[in-house]
């Protein structure tokens, strides 16, 4: 990666600060020792959506990134959009490597965009972990290996980009990947895990790109305490709901967890500096024979109590129902949802996902698709 020239980065913080946050952010105030966002105080749980293109469009070879939607999102009420802040494919990578100025121009453009329409941003720092490595000719465990290309390439990626936006407003929380802990502790994980990389179709899965609990979560760890040297913002893992078996398979076993056990691991899979516990719902999740709980809104309960114990922010970085063959059915499970979420005081929660330009048909919103409910749905709720 090209280096740069940035202004000097904060001191490290203590631990004290970091929970009581400082004078510089007036975004932030202080709730029983946790670091909790002003705007939670106005409207109970706040809702916004998932926004997967802003920044990948601007990716493509002629495109922008979708700054113009961005501000569209915010002048129709959206407080906030959680999107990738990096590169889908490995060959995405290249993108940076080729073209720096153009690469951070483009983030440059959405925080600017942000800041203007007074909208916030959850950036995914690294939303597809194992492309890096793939990238890099590595594999998922050089993570954990400080030396290892995957590990300084990262480091490098994660301080500039604190270095250039830690200090935006618009900069709501800092997220590590999209869903990783979905493969962490299975046996037989190489046979669909990682997915196909479109830029390097010879490339196997293999027997070290698997991770277990400690290793995932000593990976979010090396990630909080990197972002805790300059920054006291939130930082949440993007972690998914937990396998109906994740405790059990930790403990090398299949058995369905109990609901005790689904809040262990919720718990143990946060790193000590993520100051946000977070998890992702749909109507998968619950109410099947081995599934854990059979409503969204026993999840949640589960959520909050185990995010109280650590003292954390709770945050539902994806939900939604996807289409189905009768609307008025498909309706009726998202108000379910958007009750659930509110009357257990989900602190924020996310929508998936607004696609201006379509990606899948079953979980597609815009303002003007006969999904647009589920937008309004969500404004609704902001204003109480």
């Amino acid at each position: 990666m090209s280096q740069h020239s940035f202004p000097a980065c904060p001191a490290a913080l203590s631990r004290r600060q970091l929970l009581a946050g400082a004078a510089s952010l007036p975004a932030l105030t202080m709730l029983s020792g946790k670091t909790v966002p002003a705007d939670r105080f106005k409207t109970g749980t706040l809702f916004g959506v998932n926004f997967y293109s802003l920044f990948l469009r601007g990716l493509q070879p002629g495109k922008a990134p979708a700054t113009y939607d961005l501000a569209a999102l915010a002048h129709a009420g959206i407080p906030f959009v959680r999107f990738p802040a990096s590169g889908q494919n490995s060959g995405d990578w290249s993108v940076l490597d080729n073209d720096p100025g153009r690469y951070w121009s483009n983030f440059d453009k959405i925080f600017a965009t942000a800041e203007n329409a007074n909208i916030k941003l959850v950036p995914s720092i690294f939303w597809n972990p194992s492309r890096l490595p793939i990238y890099l000719d590595e594999t998922m465990r050089s993570w954990l290996e400080p030396n290892s290309r995957t590990a300084r390439y990262a480091q490098n990626y994660t301080e500039t980009f604190c270095r250039r936006y830690d200090s935006s407003p618009a900069l709501l929380m800092y997220e590590f990947g999209n869903e990783l802990n979905s493969w962490i502790d299975l046996p037989n994980a190489t046979e669909f895990w990682p997915k196909p990389d479109p830029n390097r179709p010879d490339r196997k899965p293999m027997a070290d790109d698997v991770l277990s609990s400690a290793q995932f979560r000593h990976l979010l760890d090396q990630f909080a305490s990197l972002l805790r040297k300059y920054s006291y913002k939130s930082i949440v893992s993007g972690n998914n709901i937990p396998r109906e078996n994740g405790w059990h398979l930790a403990h090398h076993s299949w058995a369905t967890d109990t609901r005790d056990q689904f809040i262990d691991i919720l718990r143990t899979t946060n790193a000590r500096d993520m100051d946000v516990l977070s998890i992702h719902l749909y109507p998968m999740h619950f109410g099947g024979p081995k599934t854990v709980f059979q409503s969204s809104n026993e999840v949640l309960a589960a959520m909050v109590e185990a995010a109280r114990l650590d003292n954390r922010i709770t945050f539902l970085g994806e939900f939604g129902v996807p289409r189905t063959p009768e609307p008025r059915d498909e309706r009726r499970q998202f108000a379910l949802m958007i009750d659930a979420i509110r009357s257990n005081g989900v602190d924020y929660a996310a929508v998936w996902n607004y696609a201006p330009f379509a990606m899948q048909p079953d979980f597609d919103l815009t303002f003007t698709n006969g999904r647009a409910y589920q937008l309004q749905a969500i404004l609704a709720a902001n204003k109480g």
